[in-house]
């Protein structure tokens, strides 16, 4: 079943996908509920029309609408999509617990899925000691990401810390990095931050 989208002079034909109810376990969200399967102009009385296109198409397909439906590689689309917006907004969360943990000296904390990451950076003078703890992580690559998403810090200048740092006691399955975050990162970080109330 197709439903009419409008806006403004576009028009489309929008369904409702079963393969949405399906959990991506390797991606971990669930996939578009709605697909917009074709769009365009509305105008009326022109061969270019959106609805007149629409029914020619229909027509030349002998009334089978499965053309509009998505393809393999509208769903690997899907899924890279996906991945990239869940690695954005994880460094944008990372960024913004060690910008405020910057401002206050104070450990900041945030869930996404099953992982936790804390943040907690100590100023000594001119250089900035920088903490994170992440947990119930085991898989590399997100421990990558949650690393990449400090700007300006190579891999190689990350250390694992197996105990007790600044008071940080890592907990069951809790692995805790440190490093030293250059002025200019600072910088950025805090900009980053949202100011406290």
């Amino acid at each position: 079943m197709w439903f009419k989208v409008k806006t403004r002079r576009w028009r489309g034909a929008s369904t409702r996908l079963p393969e949405a109810d399906r959990l991506d376990a390797r991606a971990q969200v669930r996939r578009a509920p709605w697909w917009l399967g074709a769009a365009g102009y509305r105008r009326e009385g022109d061969p270019s029309d959106f609805y007149t296109a629409l029914a020619s198409a229909w027509a030349r397909a002998g009334g089978d609408s499965r053309q509009w439906l998505p393809s393999d590689w509208d769903w690997k689309r899907m899924e890279l999509e996906d991945a990239y917006g869940w690695e954005f907004r994880i460094r944008e969360i990372v960024r913004e617990l060690i910008g405020r943990s910057i401002r206050t000296g104070h450990p900041y904390q945030a869930e996404f899925h099953h992982y936790r990451v804390t943040a907690l950076a100590r100023a000594r003078g001119e250089e900035t000691y920088l903490i994170i703890g992440t947990e119930n992580v085991a898989d590399p690559r997100v421990f990558a990401i949650i690393l990449n998403a400090v700007p300006g810090v190579e891999h190689d200048s990350w250390l694992p810390e197996p105990s007790e740092v600044v008071g940080v006691h890592p907990g069951p399955g809790e692995v805790v990095w440190s490093t030293v975050l250059p002025l200019n990162v600072v910088a950025e970080l805090l900009d980053a931050a949202p100011d406290e109330d």
